[in-house]
């Protein structure tokens, strides 16, 4: 019974930092330069450009000119890739991305 308790609290904590691993991973391994930011910083450099949806992907966008790209967790400004420091900041940042551009939630 402790066990089991134990077991589905961890994975209760463990569950909201799976995405913000998983973007740091993809993003570190998709560029060659990165540095870590958090969400303030995140949207002074998102403000700076001018952006596209990708034509098959609505939600993920892009700066051609200026080599930005917002895509499957991957954040990069000027081709050097850009880690959120923490779940809570890369959630905010997600959810400013989201209702900038008006995009829907996922529904669960």
């Amino acid at each position: 019974m402790i066990i089991t308790s134990f077991l589905v609290i961890y994975v209760l904590i463990a569950i909201p930092f799976i995405p913000w691993l998983t973007h740091i991973s993809m993003t570190k391994s998709s560029t060659e330069s990165c540095g870590w930011a958090n969400y303030q910083q995140f949207k002074e450099n998102w403000n700076k450009y001018e952006w596209t949806p990708l034509r098959h992907y609505p939600k993920f966008f892009e700066n051609e000119e200026h080599k930005c790209y917002f895509h499957v967790g991957i954040i990069k400004f000027e081709n050097k890739g850009m880690k959120i420091r923490d779940p809570i900041s890369y959630w905010l940042v997600k959810r400013y991305v989201r209702k900038l551009h008006r995009l829907p939630s996922v529904k669960w």
